[in-house]
C-alpha cells in the first residue's frame, strides 16, 4: 500500500495543566503520510493556548520524518502503549530537545486499510486507530466535566487549522492515529493525474497520468462517465500500456456539452489492480470547474480563448471595454 521511501509522522499534542511538573500530555491527533526525505531529530513547536481554556489547555506539534518502515514501527509502538521517545530511541533518533514525552493511552478500535473519500476530488487509503470517546481526553483533574464539549470544540478548531483539514473532518479524527496514502499525489502533494476539456465538435476530455505515477504500473485503465441533462450519455473504459518516462494519455469524446464528468483511474500490475484516482468535474456555462480544491489549476480550452490569446493587448482591452 505504501510505496514511498520516507514518511512523516505528525503528532498534535494536547497539554493539560500549568507549568511542566503536573502537566498531562495526550495525543490529540496523529497522522503519517509519505514524505520526500528523512530527519535526524524531531521538529517541535511551541505550545499555544486553546482560546478561553488557555489557562488549562494548550496544543503543540511534533514532526519526525524517517524511512517508511521505521515510521510504521513507531506507529505500531504507539498503539501498544510505548512512549514516543522510547520508540524513537530504538532507532537512535536524537530526542534531547524534547522536554516531555507522550503516550497514546486512549481506548481505540484498530481499523485496517480502507478506501477513504475525504472529498470528491481525491481518493485516499487510510489505516486508523479510532478513539472511541474523544471526550475522555479531558478526563483529568482540573477540567470541569460540564465543559468537556466546549473544550473539545476549541481543540477541534485548533487541530483543523494546523492540519488544514476541514473542521467536520477533524471532528471525526480527534484522538485518532492515522496513516494516509493518496496514490495520485507525490510526496510533495502534487497531483499526478490531470484532466482537461476541449470545446468543439465533439467535446474532448483528456486524462493524463504523469509518468511519475504511471511508471509504477504495467498499464493504466481510465473510466469516464459523462452526464448531460442529468442523464448518463457515455460510460467508457479505456486502457493504455505504460512506457517508462512517458505520460499516459487517454481521450474521451462527447457530442454534447458535459454537465458533469466522473473519472476513475486504476493502475494494473502483477495481475492486480488498484484504484488510484477518483474525481468529479462540473461544467457550468462552458467553463470547467474542477472540484480538486487542492489542485494546481483549472484547465479551459476553447476556440474563443485561443483567439483571445493571439489578439494584441490593445484588442484585448477593447474586448473588455464597457459601453459608455
Amino acid at each position: 500500500m505504501i510505496d514511498s521511501d520516507y514518511m512523516i509522522l505528525r503528532l498534535y499534542v494536547l497539554r493539560i495543566g500549568n507549568g511542566q511538573k503536573d502537566c498531562k500530555y495526550k495525543i490529540a491527533y496523529g497522522i503519517a503520510t509519505p514524505f520526500v526525505s528523512g530527519m535526524t531529530e524531531p521538529v517541535i513547536s511551541q505550545f499555544t493556548k486553546l482560546g478561553s481554556f488557555g489557562k488549562k489547555c494548550s496544543l503543540a506539534a511534533i514532526l519526525i520524518a524517517l524511512e517508511t518502515d521505521v515510521i510504521v514501527s513507531i506507529y505500531n509502538d504507539l498503539l501498544e502503549g510505548i512512549s514516543f521517545k522510547s520508540s524513537l530511541a530504538k532507532w537512535n533518533v536524537d530526542t534531547s530537545k524534547m522536554s516531555y514525552d507522550v503516550v497514546y493511552s486512549q481506548k481505540y478500535v484498530n481499523i485496517p486499510w480502507f478506501e477513504d473519500n475525504v472529498a470528491s476530488y481525491q481518493i485516499n487509503y487510510t489505516r486508523v486507530a479510532w478513539m472511541l470517546e474523544p471526550l475522555q481526553l479531558f478526563d483529568v483533574e482540573g477540567i470541569d466535566p460540564d465543559k468537556k464539549d466546549d473544550v473539545l470544540a476549541v481543540l477541534t478548531s485548533a487541530v483543523s487549522k494546523k492540519t488544514h483539514f476541514p473542521e467536520n473532518i477533524i471532528q471525526e479524527k480527534i484522538g485518532n492515529l492515522d496513516i494516509i496514502v493518496a496514490p495520485a499525489r507525490n510526496e510533495n502533494w502534487k497531483m499526478l493525474v490531470e484532466s482537461s476539456l476541449t470545446k468543439g465538435t465533439p467535446f474532448v476530455l483528456r486524462v493524463n497520468v504523469l509518468s511519475e505515477l504511471s511508471d509504477k504500473y504495467e498499464s493504466i485503465f481510465v473510466n469516464a462517465r459523462i452526464t448531460v441533462g442529468g442523464k448518463v450519455i457515455a460510460d467508457q473504459l479505456k486502457n493504455i500500456k505504460t512506457e517508462q518516462g512517458i505520460t499516459s494519455s487517454l481521450s474521451f469524446e462527447s457530442q454534447y456539452p458535459p454537465e458533469t464528468t466522473e473519472i476513475k483511474v486504476w493502475g494494473f500490475k502483477d495481475n492486480a489492480s488498484i484504484l488510484i484516482h477518483k474525481a468529479t468535474y462540473h461544467y457550468i456555462q462552458q467553463i470547467l470547474i474542477n472540484t480538486e480544491i487542492c489542485g494546481e489549476r483549472i484547465n479551459v480550452d476553447t476556440v474563443w480563448l485561443e483567439k483571445l490569446r493571439k489578439m494584441p493587448m490593445k484588442s484585448k482591452k477593447q474586448l473588455w471595454k464597457r459601453p459608455g
